[in-house]
């Protein structure tokens, strides 16, 4: 994580935003809200049947490193590391 801004760079809140966009996912970090980051470049969503543990270190370790991750599911609880991103991502729809 660095400080100093540049093109490719975007703050912590920016990336939780971008990663919801993308991933239809929730996701929290637990650093200062003004923290910079890599900007989240993948260009497709996780697969569906990625675990939410493969998916902390497989998509998110590369741009915070070891900085705490919380995802939440749609009743605002964590998920099971096993847990797959395609029943993470339907639980917000759940009623």
């Amino acid at each position: 994580m660095e400080n100093a801004k540049d093109e490719s760079m975007v703050t912590i809140e920016e990336f939780e935003r971008k990663i919801e966009e993308k991933e239809g996912i929730s996701v929290i970090f637990r650093v200062p809200s003004k923290t910079m980051v890599p900007d989240y470049d993948f260009q497709r969503a996780a697969p569906r049947n990625m675990s939410v543990s493969d998916f902390k270190y497989l998509r998110l370790n590369k741009y915070v490193g070891d900085c705490e991750v919380v995802i939440v599911d749609g009743s605002h609880r964590q998920p099971h590391g096993r847990t797959k991103m395609e029943t993470l991502r339907e639980s917000y729809y759940d009623e």
